[in-house]
């Protein structure tokens, strides 16, 4: 039996090879920019929420209502912390030789599913807080309770991102299981 020569790579190819946008990789590339971009819009999405809740805050300190503040600002915190998990939160993407290495398509496609989830949520807290703001002058007590219903919607972010941290940081290839 004859012995195959191997072809010798060219070192372009071998560059070629591991630029992102080249070759294989440019799906998976395109798919991890997608991502990132959704968590800027949902991490957009909570900071103007947060605006909306600051001439609520400002007016409770102005007239020195020290419950009124307290019960504005951890509304305003609970936001805040939300919207630092999204932007702390791990992508799918790593340098070359590390252990996040193996997250394929599959999950990547799992965790923007996921995102476009948290955007819808990122949304209602919004237009939640916009009706809080505008209701606060008039009606405080339905201001109040408006805004303090961003808390429940807040949880279904955190437990949908302790879902893609899982998926993320635990892909089924190392043989964990995702969930």
């Amino acid at each position: 039996m004859a012995k195959r020569k191997r072809k010798r790579k060219t070192l372009s190819e071998r560059v070629l090879k591991t630029v992102p946008v080249y070759g294989d990789r440019f799906q998976l590339e395109h798919l991890r920019d997608w991502d990132k971009e959704a968590r800027l819009l949902i991490q957009k999405e909570l900071e103007n929420s947060l605006d909306y809740l600051k001439p609520m805050l400002q007016s409770a300190v102005e007239e020195g209502d020290h419950k009124l503040v307290k019960r504005i600002e951890g509304v305003r915190r609970n936001l805040h912390a939300t919207e630092e998990l999204i932007r702390t939160s791990p992508a799918p993407y790593s340098a070359t030789y590390t252990a996040m290495k193996t997250v394929g398509e599959e999950e990547i496609k799992s965790v923007i599913d996921l995102d476009e989830d948290v955007y819808g949520i990122s949304q209602d807290i919004c237009a939640l807080a916009e009706e809080a703001g505008d209701a606060f002058p008039g009606d405080r007590g339905k201001a109040l309770s408006i805004a303090e219903s961003t808390a429940a919607r807040t949880r279904e972010i955190r437990k949908i991102y302790t879902k893609r941290h899982v998926t993320i940081t635990r892909p089924k290839e190392r043989g964990v299981p995702p969930y």
